[in-house]
C-alpha cells in the first residue's frame, strides 16, 4: 500500500520511496536513487541537539492490525564523513492515543510494537520518533512489516417512510461519520439518523446531515428520525364573531382544538377549504377535528353557516281567513303567505307591533318586505287601514275641531252629508260619530247664544246720545254682522229696527256736533287778548267732545283755523305777561317824589289789562316787587302832602301817622323806603 514519509528538520524527504513487498505491507526507509554521501539506501539528516524526526506510516483506507519488529539502522557522526562515532538517540512510536515509552541508545535498534495496544486500538496509522539528545549526523534506514485489513464498515440507512437521500454508505470507525444526501418526506423535516426508530438509540447524524458521533468499529443500520411540521391555519368565520381566530396544525395529526364561532341566526356547521361548506372539511359542527392536517403549506379555512329557522305567528287583529303561521328563515326573505281579510278594512301588511308599529316584514300585497332577522319565535300583528270611504268621514269629523259660531256650520254640515252618504255597514266603524253629534248640538247652542246677545245689545243702547252711544251701537252692529247669514233677519232679531234706528239718529247728531265745533272756531274771529280767551276755548270744548273718529281735519274742515288761533293767543298772552314783567323790572329804586309815579302807574296798568287768570305771582313773578313799590310810595306821597315843616300840632299829627304807617311796613318794604321822607319822618 501507499505510505507517505514525514518532514525532517533539516530538508524535504519527499524523496523517500516505501516500496511494497507484500499485499499487506513491506516497508523500506531507502534513498530512491539508491546512495547517499557514500552511504548505500541510507539517508542522511542533520540534526541539532535535543531536534526531533518522525516517521508517519498511513495504509490508505486500512487500519493496522499488527507490525512486525522494526529494524531500524541508524549511524551517527558529527561532520557526516569518514569519522563515525557513537551519539545518544532516543527512540520512541505512537499510534492512536497510544505512546511507547521512550528509550535511550547510541547503536542500531529495533522497535518492538506492543501488539495488545495495536488490538485495543486498531489505528489507520503509525509514527516512529528519533530524538537527537546531542548534535550529530544521522543516516537511517530500515524495514518493517504490517498486516491491514479494510479501514471501513458499511452503514445502511433506513429512511422510515422518507424517500431519496443516501442509502448505504462506507464510513471508518473512529472518524467522523462521511457526508451523506439527505432523504426527504412530505409534510416532515428531518431530524437526523439514529441507531433506533423515532429519535431512540444513539445519534451518528445532524438534521442537516452532518456528523453527530464517530463511526463504529462494526457496521450498522441507521433509521431516519421525522418531525411533522406545523403550519398555521386561518379560521375565516364567514361573518360569524368570537372563537379561535386561528390554530396550528400538525402534519398527519387530528385538528387541534379550537373555540367555535358564533353567528346570530345561523347555525355552525365546521370548517372547510371553500366557502358555504365546498372543498374538504377539517373541523365538524361540534368543533372537534373531521381528518388529519394533510397540507404543506399555512392555509384558511372557512366556516359553514346554516341559517336557523323560526315560527312566525301571524296575529290577524280581528282578521279573518289566511295563514295562520309561517316559518321564517333568518336572513332570507319572508315566506308566501295567505292575507287574512277584514270588513271596511285594507289589509296593510304584518309588523312587530300592533296598529303598523314596529318593524313591517309583510307589505299589504302580502309579499316580503323584510329578511327575517329575529332570532327566536316571534308573533307578527296585521295593521289594518279603514276603506278611504270610511277614513274620508272620520277626517272630515276630525276637521271639525273647536265647534265655534258660525265659522264651523261648513264643517259640520260637510261631516254630515258624508256619514249620512255611507252604506249601513260602514256606518259603525266611524269610531268618532259621537263627535259629530256633539259639535251639532255645541253649535246650536252657541248659535242661540249668538243670536240672543244681538237682541240684548241691541235692547243696550237705549236712548242715543252722542258720543257716548257710539261703542254701544257698533258693539250691537258687530254682534248682528258676524250671525250667520240664516239668523240674519228680521224673524230671528226680533228688534233689529231698533238697532238701524239708532244708528239713524246717532250719525244726526254726530253731524250737528260737527257743525257745531266748524261754527264756534268761525266765531273767534280776530284774535285778541284777552277777549279771544272765552271763544277759543268754547271751540276747544266743543271739539273736545266729537268722538276720536271725527277729530280731524277731514271732517273738521277749519281746524286749523282754531289750533292757529290757539297759538297766536298764547303768543300775545306771553308777550302781555312779559311786558308787565319788564315795566315793574325797570322802576327805579330808590323812589323818586314824584317821578316814581309814572312808573309805577304805567306797570299797574299794563298789570291790570292781563286775564284774571294770568295776575297772580305765579305768572307775573315780580308782582310782589310792585306791591312792595305801591305800599312804599303811597306814604312817600303822603309825607310830599305834608307842605312846609312847622310846628302845629296838625303837622305833628301827620308825620305821626305817617311814621306809624312806615313802621307798619314789613322789613322789605321798610329797606325800600327812600332816605330824604324817612329823615323827615325822623
Amino acid at each position: 500500500p501507499n505510505v507517505y514519509a514525514h518532514t525532517s528538520y533539516t530538508y524535504s524527504v519527499s524523496d523517500i520511496n516505501f516500496k511494497t513487498a507484500s499485499a499487506d505491507g513491506f516497508c523500506t526507509i531507502s534513498k530512491s536513487n539508491g546512495s547517499h554521501d557514500g552511504k548505500t539506501g541510507k539517508i542522511s539528516y542533520y540534526m541539532s541537539a535535543n531536534s526531533s524526526l518522525s516517521f508517519t506510516f498511513t495504509p490508505t483506507n486500512k487500519i493496522i492490525t499488527s507490525v512486525s519488529t522494526f529494524n531500524f539502522y541508524g549511524e551517527y557522526d558529527i561532520d557526516g564523513y569518514g569519522t563515525m562515532a557513537a551519539k545518544s538517540v532516543t527512540y520512541s512510536y505512537f499510534f492512536g492515543s497510544y505512546t511507547s515509552e521512550s528509550t535511550n541508545i547510541t547503536s542500531e535498534y529495533t522497535f518492538s510494537v506492543d501488539q495488545d495496544q495495536l488490538n485495543a486500538r486498531k489505528p489507520g496509522s503509525i509514527t516512529f520518533i528519533i530524538t537527537a539528545n546531542e548534535e550529530l549526523q544521522l543516516r537511517v534506514g530500515g524495514s518493517f512489516e504490517f498486516n491491514t485489513k479494510d479501514a471501513n464498515v458499511d452503514i445502511n440507512f433506513n429512511t422510515q417512510g422518507g424517500s431519496g437521500g443516501t442509502s448505504t454508505i462506507k464510513a471508518t470507525p473512529g472518524s467522523a461519520m462521511p457526508s451523506i444526501t439527505l432523504p426527504t418526506r412530505t409534510g416532515y423535516t428531518f431530524d437526523g439518523y439514529y441507531t433506533g426508530t423515532n429519535g431512540g438509540g444513539t445519534k451518528y447524524y445532524n438534521a442537516n446531515g452532518t456528523s453527530a458521533n464517530n463511526c463504529p468499529s462494526t457496521g450498522l443500520t441507521l433509521y431516519a428520525k421525522w418531525v411533522a411540521n406545523q403550519y398555521t391555519v386561518t379560521l375565516d368565520k364567514q361573518s360569524g364573531t368570537g372563537g379561535s381566530n386561528s390554530v396550528t396544525a400538525t402534519y398527519n395529526s387530528a385538528m387541534p382544538s379550537m373555540t367555535r364561532p358564533t353567528r346570530t341566526g345561523y347555525t355552525f356547521g365546521g370548517y372547510y377549504t371553500g366557502t358555504n361548506g365546498s372543498g374538504t372539511q377539517y373541523y365538524n359542527a361540534n368543533g372537534g377535528s373531521v381528518r388529519s392536517w394533510d397540507k404543506t403549506s399555512a392555509t384558511t379555512l372557512y366556516a359553514k353557516w346554516t341559517a336557523n329557522t323560526y315560527t312566525v305567528t301571524l296575529d290577524k287583529q280581528e282578521g279573518t281567513g289566511g295563514s295562520n303561521s309561517v316559518t321564517a328563515t333568518y336572513n332570507s326573505a319572508m315566506p308566501s303567505m295567505t292575507r287574512p281579510t277584514r270588513t271596511g278594512y285594507a289589509f296593510g301588511g304584518y309588523y312587530t307591533e300592533t296598529n303598523g308599529s314596529g318593524t313591517q316584514y309583510y307589505n299589504a300585497n302580502g309579499e316580503s318586505a323584510k329578511n327575517w332577522d329575529k332570532t327566536s319565535d316571534t308573533t307578527l300583528y296585521a295593521k289594518w287601514t279603514l276603506l278611504p270611504v270610511i277614513q274620508d268621514v272620520i277626517d272630515k269629523i276630525d276637521t271639525i275641531g273647536t265647534v265655534t259660531y258660525p265659522n264651523s256650520k261648513s264643517l259640520i254640515n260637510t261631516a254630515r252629508d258624508a256619514y249620512d252618504a255611507l252604506d249601513d255597514s260602514y256606518k259603525t266603524l266611524v269610531s268618532n260619530y259621537e263627535t259629530l253629534t256633539t259639535a251639532e248640538t255645541t253649535y246650536d247652542n252657541l248659535k242661540n247664544t249668538a243670536v240672543n246677545n244681538v237682541k240684548d245689545l241691541i235692547d243696550a243702547i237705549g236712548v242715543v246720545t252722542y258720543p257716548d252711544s257710539k261703542n254701544d251701537i257698533i258693539v250691537a252692529e258687530e254682534a248682528y254682522a258676524n250671525l250667520d247669514i240664516d239668523e240674519k233677519n228680521v224673524t230671528t232679531i226680533t228688534n233689529y229696527e231698533t238697532l238701524t234706528d239708532a244708528r239713524t239718529t246717532y250719525d244726526t247728531l254726530k253731524d250737528n256736533a260737527v257743525e257745531a265745533v266748524i261754527t264756534a272756531i268761525n266765531n273767534i274771529g280776530e284774535v285778541k287778548y284777552p277777549d279771544s280767551k272765552n271763544d277759543i276755548i268754547a271751540a276747544e270744548e266743543a271739539y273736545a267732545n266729537l268722538d276720536n273718529d271725527e277729530k280731524n281735519v277731514t271732517t273738521i274742515t277749519n281746524y286749523e283755523t282754531l289750533t292757529d288761533a290757539r297759538t297766536t293767543y298764547d303768543n300775545l298772552r306771553d308777550a302781555a305777561i312779559a311786558d308787565v314783567y319788564d315795566k315793574i323790572d325797570v322802576i327805579n329804586i330808590p323812589l323818586i317824589y314824584p317821578n316814581s309815579n309814572t312808573e309805577l302807574t304805567t306797570a299797574r296798568t299794563a298789570f291790570d289789562k292781563l286775564d284774571t287768570d294770568d295776575k297772580n305771582d305765579t305768572i307775573i313773578t315780580n308782582y310782589q316787587d310792585l306791591l312792595d313799590l305801591e305800599a312804599v310810595y303811597s306814604i312817600v306821597v303822603e309825607i310830599n302832602e305834608f307842605g312846609t315843616p312847622n310846628v302845629t300840632q296838625v303837622f305833628r299829627d301827620k308825620v305821626s301817622n305817617a311814621r306809624n304807617e312806615y313802621e307798619e311796613l314789613n322789613d322789605v318794604r321798610q329797606s325800600l323806603f327812600p332816605d330824604k321822607e324817612l329823615h323827615i319822618l325822623y
